[in-house]
């Protein structure tokens, strides 16, 4: 992992995954198999608008820029 798309579990012993929401555990769930926002939002019958909250929430959470970055720290975490 890359420190510029995701600080290491390292430097954050508590990472913040007690944090995240069902809601957000769920879009994060449909972007790390691959799907876009339309499709996650399609599936979550949420907008398309509201599943890019919820990324780029989740990406604040887990300090990621990138959908592979927080799939991997998700999967480290186990949240996924």
């Amino acid at each position: 992992m890359s420190s510029t798309h995701c600080d290491t579990l390292v430097d954050h012993p508590r990472a913040q995954t007690a944090r995240l929401s069902a809601r957000e555990v769920d879009v994060l769930r449909g972007i790390s198999r691959g799907a876009s926002n339309k499709e996650v939002a399609r599936d979550l019958s949420l907008s398309p608008s509201t599943v890019r909250t919820h990324v780029e929430s989740v990406f604040r959470k887990l300090d990621c820029s990138t959908r592979a970055a927080a799939t991997l720290k998700a999967l480290a975490l186990g949240v996924l």
